[in-house]
């Protein structure tokens, strides 16, 4: 009698040992995939980690990356035409400018020369300040590594000669005032400088002082602009540091520029010439001026 044969299982054995572990044991290689994306999700933690919280402080420019979040401009800046003692307020409107009914009644009455209205009519016209134009700017530096100012300077738009329309004569006695900044735009490139003893431009202002603005910290500076020999249309223009960069702003009379005329000289020496003058009486309502106008009675430099 045959003896049956012996079932050879062996292969099966094998597989069974890789795919089905015993009771109680985890394969070491069940999903290799599986295993290497969690080693790669780990090391990215890590990565992340030290990132975060393992890189030294002195490695990463705080201010700086709170600054790129920040939409408001580096610089808040207002800038306000002032009036001081030795300026009075000439003007000069150009062309052949007659004040209207109106304007005349409100320049006529006692003290109608200082009434502001007046001038900002006179501005709305087109006037030029005459020989020289003062302006206030409050700087606010608006950036957490803080600001360093440059330089303030005109930005020339127009230069021609002086204006010849209607001279608006308010003229003042005061003494010349103490001022932080002064500008010649009858340079070829002014630039600020220093005051002198005589009131006059002197040292470049930027070359022997700093301004620094922190964060939400403000600076109040008092800048002349002065000519005796052209009509000038100009911009100031504010040139600052922030970090490493060099960057600049541009500032008007709000929405127009700043304008700025000599005395118009006559054909005959030492004489000025307009279309159109007035001045003001003793009770400082504006009287029309007739005659020759001679130039040392304008309150101003006379290049005539």
């Amino acid at each position: 009698m045959r003896k049956p044969k012996r079932q050879v299982r062996g292969h099966s054995r094998l597989q069974s040992d890789v795919s089905t572990p015993p009771p109680g044991r985890k394969p070491l290689l069940r999903r290799p995939a599986v295993w290497l994306g969690g080693v790669a999700v780990g090391a990215a933690a890590t990565v992340i980690t030290s990132v975060l919280v393992g890189i030294p402080a002195q490695l990463i420019d705080v201010p700086a990356a709170q600054d790129k979040l920040r939409p408001d401009p580096d610089l808040r800046i207002i800038s306000e035409i002032v009036y001081l003692n030795d300026e009075g307020r000439p003007k000069v409107v150009p062309g052949d400018y007659q004040p209207p009914e109106d304007l005349r009644q409100m320049m006529s009455v006692p003290e109608g020369v200082v009434d502001e209205r007046v001038h900002l009519r006179l501005l709305d016209a087109g006037a030029a300040f005459l020989h020289k134009l003062t302006v206030r700017l409050i700087l606010e530096g608006r950036r957490s590594q803080g600001i360093r100012i440059l330089g303030i300077r005109p930005v020339i738009l127009q230069r021609t000669e002086p204006l010849d329309g209607t001279l608006f004569g308010f003229w003042s006695q005061g003494e010349e005032p103490a001022l932080d900044m002064i500008a010649d735009v009858d340079e070829h490139n002014p630039i600020a400088r220093e005051m002198n003893a005589e009131y006059q431009p002197a040292a470049p202002y930027f070359e022997r002082h700093t301004i620094w603005l922190a964060d939400r910290k403000q600076q109040t500076v008092v800048f002349r602009t002065m000519t005796s020999r052209h009509y000038v249309v100009f911009r100031l223009q504010i040139d600052y540091l922030l970090g490493t960069q060099r960057k600049r702003q541009l500032i008007g009379n709000g929405g127009r520029p700043f304008r700025i005329t000599g005395l118009h000289c006559a054909g005959r020496k030492g004489f000025v010439s307009y279309k159109h003058a007035y001045t003001f009486d003793g009770s400082f309502r504006l009287v029309p001026l007739t005659g020759k106008l001679a130039a040392d009675r304008m309150g101003v430099p006379s290049p005539c």
